[in-house]
């Protein structure tokens, strides 16, 4: 009786992709387990919030981990952060953005269909950009709210356990 095959996700993987998959698990840890204040978790969620909001979908993560690397952030609740603008969200945060930049500009709100998009596509990538202030903002005040509260909440979990931890007694360590 032969032993039943390795599921696919289970396969060894060769050497230098193993090499690359421990290095890279290693980095993803260091990266979460930077020390970080829950300020400055809320302002990582934040920052790429606001950049993921932004209009220029295809490089939202590109550019969030440049912002993130600049201001010095931790890149991956920044790169997190920018996620909320992914392919089914997206189309309502441009809409969000073009309608509002359309109604401060115009005074009216603007209908945006296939004729629209191919007669005035400076205008639209204008809308686009100045309504991203007034949504990405708002987007990323709330989930700077978001990420101070958790990464609180973390800390403060973090804090119990080691208390808890350090409460125990410790045995006397013998002499030889």
């Amino acid at each position: 009786m032969t032993a039943p095959a390795r599921p696919v996700w289970r396969k060894r993987l060769p050497r230098p992709l193993r090499a690359q998959r421990v290095r890279g698990l290693r980095a993803w840890g260091r990266a979460l387990r930077e020390r970080n204040t829950p300020l400055r978790v809320g302002l990582a969620f934040a920052t790429g919030t606001f950049v993921g909001a932004g209009p220029f979908f295809p490089v939202h993560g590109w550019v969030a981990l440049f912002a993130a690397t600049t201001l010095r952030l931790n890149r991956v609740f920044t790169f997190v952060g920018s996620r909320i603008c992914v392919f089914f969200i997206f189309p309502w945060i441009l809409w969000a953005e073009v309608n509002l930049a359309h109604a401060l500009r115009t005074g009216t709100f603007t209908t945006i269909d296939r004729a629209h998009i191919l007669d005035n596509p400076r205008a639209l990538l204008g809308d686009a950009l100045l309504g991203w202030i007034p949504v990405g903002g708002p987007l990323a005040i709330l989930s700077f709210s978001i990420g101070y509260v958790w990464a609180t909440l973390r800390l403060r979990r973090r804090a119990r356990r080691f208390a808890t931890r350090e409460s125990v007694p410790k045995l006397p360590i013998p002499e030889h």
